[in-house]
């Protein structure tokens, strides 16, 4: 299951974990990823219609996501089970290197 199959909007990376980003799609969904579960599969996904979110932001300081809508309307989305741990600059350095090394893996894989 990848999440849409239309444009992405937009893109966040979290202020505070260098795995877990959030998008929104012209098709009208609002992911969240986290690269150290999946690289394929949003680990939440929320479609909200009839609006298409055109933009998306982390709180730097709570557990929220804000999406705007081409409307104009904007959406507070609570985000729980999460990686929510404050890690060291290094942490999040090896975090992520760990994720592209598994992903690159998956990768090495599926072409044999």
């Amino acid at each position: 299951m990848q999440s849409s199959a239309d444009y992405v909007s937009d893109i966040q990376w979290s202020p505070n974990v260098s795995t877990i980003f959030a998008s929104v799609t012209g098709d009208g969904y609002v992911n969240i990823w986290d690269m150290s579960i999946s690289t394929l599969d949003p680990i939440i996904s929320e479609k909200i219609l009839p609006h298409k979110p055109t933009c998306i932001r982390f709180s730097p300081n709570t557990d929220v996501v804000v999406a705007g809508d081409n409307t104009g309307r904007v959406t507070v989305y609570r985000v729980s089970g999460i990686d929510d741990t404050k890690y060291t600059h290094e942490e999040q350095v090896a975090r992520f290197d760990k994720a592209l090394a598994a992903k690159d893996a998956d990768t090495t894989e599926a072409a044999q």
